[in-house]
């Protein structure tokens, strides 16, 4: 290949730039030579060693994302010693300098932050007799060792896996490492420094027996994959509940893999995964359209462009589609059996506990629970605590209830400690399915079970946040209204001949959002409303990696306990403070408590009766909110302003018919602290010689909280809205 057509192949792997103007003599060096020119003699050094061992080198330059400090060029994965001079050519100062590993080069990549330990790593490699032909020293202090790998293809890229050795990630085929020569803005513009470099012999002798001892170790000490059970194409007959958790939980635990792949496996990841999913599309019924959307939002999520992903979506179902799979029977030896991680569970059975887990007093254990509970999250009182650590204990006996309490956490403003609850919550209680903006149909078709997962709902306020949302989402709210009681099934037609089938309904349910919650749905809740934390008020950080397993072995000796005791739970008649609804919601908890003994039965029914009064001075409170909103709507009509002082509209509130607000001694003030609590703020009118409030301030509020106007029930959203916000007429 000439000089000249490495330049114009140069031109189709990126974006064009002059960084490098020469005179005329120069314009002849070879992009090579010119490019590299630029980095020290290590830097230089090692680059260019790196050619002859077919390791694709690419630069590419610094990205505006915050998500992303570099470009990915087009056509990197390219493997050869002319098209690596063609790349590295343009490089400048301030690009980076990336090579594929896999084939001849592997690298251990050691992070101390993650808990790494580059001896040990040394000791390992050397107990392999795996020799390290080049070391370098990361920007945060990590190492990264080049092996021999030999051409094999049973050394694989592993992340974060290997047996004994934290902190340590296995770059080969799909990975790419950043090279010497690259300054690294995430790190203020620290490259990597070339401690040693002998990849010159792993060229000339290289290393197969140690490319063989290390095949071998990671062999006997990785899980084994799951042979493909090979069949013919699907037959049509839809999957019955047990196949449809496992495809679940395979779409589930393909996306997370894609969505949390790190930069440098990426591309590899998606292929694998697109494969994979495109096997049971033909061979166990999976929707192949389904599949293809959840695989590009994964990809999305972790950062790959959207026009690389299609192609390698594309490229990985296709070559499944050709190699149908179909879902095992049940026998043990999948790990994917019992469908799903830790996080997203498809069925009850993936919360059995592991054999060998101790039976624990009660007392003891629900005591843990709470502790554990006020580590990591403020509640705003006790009383709260105590009852969703009843709560949290109450789902693993699921079977036991004729009721299934809903968990309500809402708060008036984000950062108030929500979705980190749920997600301790999510660690403890029995079967978690976590979701954000959940359909109906993916509702009810995740609660076919005997044992139903748990629901957790973050951000339940996109699904009946405002007026439009909720009317959207009508289904959903009947369908957690009927899976309050047991026997209350859904009604669907199913498959081609609309079969009349019935899907349960009954689960327990943990909500989470900003502002109130659908009236039906917190009437059958414990309602807790968060509040941010002051600046003397602690709890612990939480990481998922670090504190899930200790919240996973509490919430397997929890399902021993009530496992232990379902009998006596099933039977269960306790005593209740409270009547009517209020008391079918909350016996599942006082039961637990009480068969718990020690000092539970009093705090139980404490908790009780405390919030369940606070719940009822909430809903009057909220009434008489929602009373001012109308009356104020209602004033704005009659008025046919646009701005009204506050003086004026406190003396219309009490001139109101059958008005409340004389009672109430209500003034400018306290109507402004009341109406803060919708977003409502007082303001000046256009001649600033008065503050009020403007009709089209409150125009969320009326939306959110208050029905359509009911004297013009044809009109369309359009015209309702208009007609709430009033004639606009000049300030008054």
């Amino acid at each position: 290949m000439t000089e000249t057509e490495n330049r114009s192949d140069a031109k189709d792997i990126g974006p064009a730039r002059d960084t490098h103007a020469t005179n005329g003599a120069e314009s002849q060096d070879t992009p090579l030579r010119y490019g590299l020119t630029l980095l020290d003699d290590d830097e230089r050094q090692f680059v260019t060693d790196l050619g002859p061992l077919r390791c694709a080198v690419w630069t590419s330059g610094p990205h505006n994302d915050d998500k992303a400090e570099f470009y990915r060029p087009r056509g990197w994965q390219a493997a050869d010693d002319l098209w690596n001079s063609a790349r590295y050519g343009s490089f400048s100062m301030g690009d980076c300098l990336c090579a594929n590993t896999g084939g001849r080069v592997i690298v251990v990549d050691v992070d101390p932050r993650n808990g790494g330990d580059i001896d040990a790593v040394r000791q390992w490699l050397g107990g392999l007799n795996a020799r390290i032909f080049a070391d370098v020293i990361t920007p945060s202090g990590g190492r990264h060792f080049y092996i021999d790998g030999a051409w094999r293809e049973d050394i694989h890229t592993v992340h974060g896996k290997l047996p004994g050795l934290p902190g340590v990630d296995l770059q080969a085929k799909g990975a790419n490492v950043f090279l010497p020569g690259t300054r690294r803005p995430k790190y203020d513009g620290k490259g990597y420094e070339v401690v040693f470099n002998d990849l010159a012999s792993m060229r000339i002798e290289g290393d197969e027996a140690g490319a063989a001892a290390l095949a071998a170790w990671l062999d006997e000490h990785l899980p084994k994959a799951v042979p493909a059970l090979d069949g013919q194409p699907w037959d049509g007959t839809p999957p019955d509940a047990r196949q449809r958790a496992y495809l679940k939980a395979v779409l589930t635990n393909s996306t997370k893999e894609v969505a949390e792949a790190a930069e440098g496996c990426r591309n590899d990841t998606l292929n694998r995964a697109a494969f994979t999913l495109g096997q049971y599309v033909t061979g166990a019924g999976l929707d192949c359209g389904r599949a293809e959307t959840a695989l590009l939002e994964a990809a999305e999520r972790c950062g790959l462009p959207r026009d690389e992903a299609e192609t390698t979506v594309t490229s990985g179902m296709t070559a499944g589609l050709d190699n149908p799979r179909a879902v095992p029977e049940r026998d043990g030896t999948d790990p994917r059996e019992p469908f799903g991680t830790n996080r997203e569970r498809a069925v009850s059975e993936s919360t059995t506990p592991p054999i060998g887990t101790p039976l624990v007093d009660g007392d003891v254990l629900l005591t843990e629970l709470l502790d554990t509970l006020r580590r990591y999250v403020r509640f705003p009182d006790d009383n709260c605590a105590v009852a969703v650590a009843l709560w949290v204990a109450a789902t693993h006996a699921i079977e036991a209830w004729n009721a299934a309490p809903r968990l309500v956490l809402n708060s008036p403003q984000k950062r108030c400690g929500k979705s980190r609850a749920l997600d301790v919550v999510s660690g403890m209680c029995h079967a978690p399915l976590i979701t954000v903006n959940a359909s109906v149909s993916a509702v009810f078709r995740s609660l076919n079970s005997d044992r139903p997962p748990t629901l957790i709902i973050d951000e339940a306020d996109t699904i009946f946040g405002n007026r439009r949302s909720a009317e959207n989402n009508e289904d959903l709210r009947g369908l957690l209204n009927a899976g309050h009681q047991r026997n209350r099934p859904a009604l669907r037609c199913v498959g081609p001949q609309l079969v009349p089938t019935e899907f349960p309904t009954f689960a327990m349910v943990a909500l989470a959002g900003i502002g109130a919650m659908p009236d039906t749905i917190t009437d059958r809740a414990i309602n807790i409303t968060m509040r941010r934390r002051t600046s003397d008020e602690r709890v612990a950080q939480f990481r998922c990696r670090r504190d899930e397993p200790v919240l996973h072995r509490l919430r397997d000796r929890l399902a021993v306990w009530t496992h232990a005791h379902i009998d006596e739970l099933t039977d269960a008649v306790p005593d209740m403070p409270v009547e009517d609804r209020a008391a079918d919601t909350w016996e599942p908890l006082v039961a637990v408590a009480d068969i718990a003994g020690g000092n539970w039965p009093t705090k139980a029914r404490a908790a009780c009766l405390a919030m369940v009064e606070g719940a009822d001075d909430a809903d009057q409170a909220r009434s008489l909110d929602v009373r001012l909103l109308s009356d104020i709507r209602q004033i704005f009509l009659d008025k046919a302003a646009s701005f009204l002082p506050s003086v004026d509209l406190v003396d219309a509130l009490r001139k109101f018919p059958d008005s409340p607000w004389r009672e109430f001694d209500y003034t400018t003030n306290k109507l402004a602290h009341r109406l803060a609590a919708y977003g409502v703020r007082s303001g000046h009118n256009t001649e600033k010689t008065k503050r009020g409030y403007r009709q089209e301030h409150f125009h969320d509020a009326f939306c959110r909280y208050l029905r359509p106007d009911p004297s013009s029930p044809s009109e369309t959203h359009q015209e309702q809205d208009r007609r709430a916000d009033g004639p606009k007429h000049p300030d008054t």
